[in-house]
C-alpha cells in the first residue's frame, strides 16, 4: 500500500533527478570548455582545478541519473565554492581576461546553488546559499576592483534570486505531488476497508446458509423421525 501511495512522489523525484542531471552535465561542458579558454594548462595548479571539477562534476550526475545519494553532489557544491576563491588567479592574464568577463567557475555556480538547493538538506542549503554569494562578490572586489562592484553585486543577486525562484517552483510540484499520495492513500484505506466490511458479510452470509440449509435441515429431519432407521440417518 505505501508504494502504490507514493508513486506520484517517486516518479516527480525520478524525473527531477534526471532532468537535473541531464542540466548539469550540460553546464559542467560549458565550465570546461570556459575553463581550458581561460588557465594556462602548462600550469599544474589550473590543471589539478579543472580536473577535480570534473571529477565531482561527472560523479554528481551518475548519483542524480542513478539515484545513489547526494554525497558526490555536496562534494561537487564543496569544489565550486572553493574554486571561487582560487579560480581567478588562474586566469593567463587580467587584463586580457577584461572587466566584463568572468572567470570560468561562474558557469557552474548558478546551477550548484539550485541543486543544493532541491537535493541537500535544509541546514547545507540556508548555510551554502549565501556563503556562496557573499563569496563570488567579495573575490571579484578584491580579484577586479571596485569597478566590479556593480557586476558582482548584480550576479550575487542573481545566485540566490534565481535558485530561490526555481526552489520555490520544485516545492510547489513536490507538494502537489504529495497532494496526489495522499488522496490515493486515503482511496487505497477506504478500499480495503469496504473490502473488510464486504468480506465479513459475505463470511457471515455463508455461515447463516449453512446453518439453514445443513444444520437446521438436519433438525428437522431429526425431529420429524417416526422410526428407529429414520432416527439413525438423522
Amino acid at each position: 500500500m505505501q508504494q502504490l501511495a507514493s508513486i506520484a512522489s517517486s516518479q516527480l523525484e525520478k524525473q527531477i533527478r534526471r532532468i537535473s542531471a541531464f542540466v548539469l552535465a550540460i553546464v559542467s561542458a560549458e565550465t570546461l570548455i570556459n575553463a581550458t579558454l581561460q588557465v594556462s594548462l602548462r600550469d599544474p595548479v589550473p590543471v589539478v582545478q579543472i580536473g577535480l571539477f570534473a571529477l565531482f562534476g561527472v560523479m554528481s550526475i551518475a548519483g542524480l541519473w542513478l539515484n545513489l545519494g547526494i554525497t558526490w553532489l555536496n562534494l561537487h557544491s564543496i569544489s565550486v565554492f572553493i574554486l571561487i576563491w582560487v579560480a581567478p588567479f588562474g586566469v593567463l592574464d587580467l587584463e586580457e581576461f577584461g572587466p566584463e568577463g568572468r572567470p570560468w567557475i561562474w558557469w557552474s555556480i548558478g546551477l550548484t546553488v539550485i541543486l543544493v538547493g532541491v537535493f541537500s538538506s535544509d541546514l547545507y542549503a540556508r548555510l551554502y546559499l549565501p556563503a556562496v554569494s557573499a563569496s563570488w562578490l567579495v573575490v571579484q572586489i578584491v580579484t577586479f576592483g571596485e569597478d566590479r562592484l556593480l557586476q558582482a553585486s548584480l550576479d550575487a543577486a542573481y545566485f540566490l534570486v534565481f535558485a530561490f525562484a526555481v526552489i520555490g517552483l520544485v516545492g510547489v510540484v513536490r507538494q502537489a505531488a504529495a497532494r496526489v499520495d495522499s488522496a490515493n492513500t486515503e482511496a487505497i484505506q477506504s478500499a480495503i476497508a469496504n473490502a473488510k466490511v464486504e468480506a465479513f458479510e459475505k463470511e457471515r452470509q455463508k455461515i447463516d446458509a449453512l446453518v439453514h440449509d445443513q444444520v437446521l435441515h438436519s433438525l428437522l429431519v431429526a425431529a420429524r423421525a417416526s422410526s428407529p432407521s429414520e432416527e439413525k440417518s438423522a
